[in-house]
């Protein structure tokens, strides 16, 4: 892939995050799913669920969000290798943890619900490949941008063992 081309940066990124998480193996849909084919794309779609729950870890990257101006915390445990949350300050000096997802164009694509629901284990990257946080780390924002309830996101209860009715509030 040509690093001019749209997704390139994204590839890098994962594929710096992959050996950081000492995997083996990483799928990307940029790479790994032809978009132009409608066969191929729907053939796709109706794998990810389970592609996603057999992954070791899905790293979400949200290309559209951008956290210039941070500051890192000062203490507490890694969430994954050599990267800390992504923390900033309010003029009041309080700090945050929690970037405005709802802004992100990633929760209106068509796989997000597959993608955001399946994964044992789940991080949020901004443009750059920061680490915003975890799934459990967003579980409330999440929940309020997709009416999904808390317990199935942070992953209490299984999305397998629920109603369609069970799961949204």
């Amino acid at each position: 892939m040509s690093p001019d081309r749209k997704g390139y940066a994204k590839i890098l990124g994962a594929c710096r995050l992959t050996r950081e998480f000492g995997l083996e193996y990483l799928w990307v849909d940029t790479n790994c799913i032809d978009k132009e084919s409608s066969a191929e794309l729907s053939e796709a779609i109706n794998s990810m669920f389970n592609w996603y729950q057999e992954s070791a870890v899905c790293l979400a990257f949200l290309e559209d969000l951008d956290f210039e101006d941070i500051t890192l915390p000062s203490s507490g445990d890694e969430v994954v290798p050599r990267t800390r949350p992504v923390c900033f300050r309010t003029q009041g000096q309080q700090q945050h943890c929690r970037p405005e997802l709802a802004r992100s164009h990633w929760f209106t694509r068509g796989w997000t619900l597959q993608e955001l629901l399946a994964p044992r284990r789940m991080y949020f990257f901004d443009k750059s490949w920061r680490i915003l946080g975890s799934r459990q780390d967003f579980a409330s924002e999440i929940s309020n941008i997709t009416g999904i309830r808390n317990e199935f996101i942070s992953g209490v209860k299984s999305v397998l063992d629920a109603s369609n009715s069970e799961m949204f509030s």
